[in-house]
């Protein structure tokens, strides 16, 4: 892909569906943060104690991952981010005043929580 064609929106399965609703948009992020949290696993970190940011293009694609676990920083390949494009793919229909710029997810004694960022 060339370098000017990297932020047009690229045709998806979900693409020209409804924009997910609120408690939809709300399972997603968990969704998300539960892949991370396993991913932190299968790098051989503490599952049990993860930091997680998602962050996202102005088309809604996943362009990093931050992990984190017990306060050290786990290095996440390309092919999980891939995996979680995967995942979020539904977001391509949010509308463009409800864009995602981040999807934190902290998982503390077991318990996950995410926090969902928009953009201006």
């Amino acid at each position: 892909m060339a370098i000017w064609n990297r932020n047009k929106e690229e045709p998806r399965a979900e693409a020209g569906g409804e924009p997910l609703a609120p408690s939809a948009l709300l399972e997603l992020a968990d969704q998300l943060g539960r892949e991370c949290a396993a991913e932190v696993e299968r790098l051989g970190g503490d599952p049990e104690q993860v930091m997680a940011t998602v962050m996202f293009d102005d088309v809604q694609r996943v362009t990093r991952v931050q992990l984190t676990s017990d306060g050290q920083p786990m290095m996440s390949g390309k092919k999980f981010v891939q995996a979680l494009n995967e995942t979020a793919a539904p977001l391509v229909n949010q509308p463009r005043d409800r864009r995602l710029e981040t999807v934190d997810a902290t998982v503390a004694d077991g318990q996950l929580k995410t926090q969902i960022a928009y953009r201006d």
